[in-house]
């Protein structure tokens, strides 16, 4: 039944946040405070069954517990070549390899370079990984998952 609300409101807040200004992202807000940003130009596609609210995206299910939900919006984020660097308790980079711990089972972690070059993909499977970065050349990278964004410098 909460999903079908969900569903609703959903729908609802696509319509209300359509008439007033463009939007360009899907945000969903967790009671563990996890805040998953979509691209809407990625068409993130939803689905619902009665226990979980499933986001796909660039190859990417994830699932989240409908009884986490907090909310759902839609916001206007300026688009740049390199989205807003984030800072969170559940990412370690020690100089040598980055730990990510508090993501939800089947999100994907890319490294990319400083000039967007993919270096690597990975899947987390027990909500979180610890990513090998000693071979990577010295520069700056950047650590991306579905709801944050760091920079790295490796020196």
């Amino acid at each position: 039944m909460k999903g079908y609300i969900l569903l609703i409101a959903l729908l609802v807040s696509c319509l209300s946040a359509k008439a007033s200004e463009v939007v360009n992202q899907l945000v969903v807000w967790t009671k563990n405070d996890a805040k998953m940003t979509y691209w809407l130009s990625d068409c993130p596609k939803m689905s619902f069954t009665e226990t979980y609210m499933i986001v796909e995206h660039d190859g990417t299910k994830v699932n989240v517990a409908i009884e986490d939900i907090i909310k759902l919006t839609y916001e206007k984020a300026e688009t740049t070549a390199i989205d807003n660097f984030t800072k969170d308790s559940d990412f370690i980079f020690d100089g040598t390899s980055i730990t990510l711990s508090g993501l939800y089972v089947g999100t994907y972690v890319h490294v990319y370079t400083i000039d967007g070059a993919l270096v690597l993909k990975g899947r987390v499977e027990d909500g979180g990984c610890t990513v090998d970065v000693s071979t990577f050349p010295t520069g700056i990278y950047i650590v991306k998952t579905s709801g944050s964004t760091y920079k790295i410098i490796r020196e």
